[in-house]
């Protein structure tokens, strides 16, 4: 009972300190980058409350760095928009004519 109670406490503390974070964050102008690892971080702390292999694979999830991600995402928009154009008529040329 008492483990239930610390461990409720203790997870109202993380979301308290993320809202209070996110906030700082967003109210002092922060970047996307800033966001993204404060998002990295509550997510990691959410891994802390599991053991074993679960905890393992919910932190393996979280650890990808904010350069990365935006490669990422930038590689997925692109493609994306691309496929998204030939669908709409905009570009009358097949994905294969595309010269890179």
């Amino acid at each position: 009972m008492l483990r239930h109670s610390l461990h409720k406490q203790t997870r109202q503390l993380v979301s308290i300190s993320f809202c209070i974070s996110a906030f700082s964050l967003l109210a002092t102008g922060c970047t996307s980058k800033d966001l993204y690892n404060a998002v990295q971080q509550n997510r990691l702390q959410k891994c802390s409350e599991l053991y074993g292999p679960q905890r393992e694979e919910c932190e393996a999830q979280y650890q990808k760095d904010y350069e990365t991600y935006n490669r990422e995402r930038a590689e997925v928009l692109a493609n994306d928009t691309e496929k998204n154009l030939f669908k709409s008529g905009v570009c009358r040329i097949t994905p294969k004519q595309v010269v890179r």
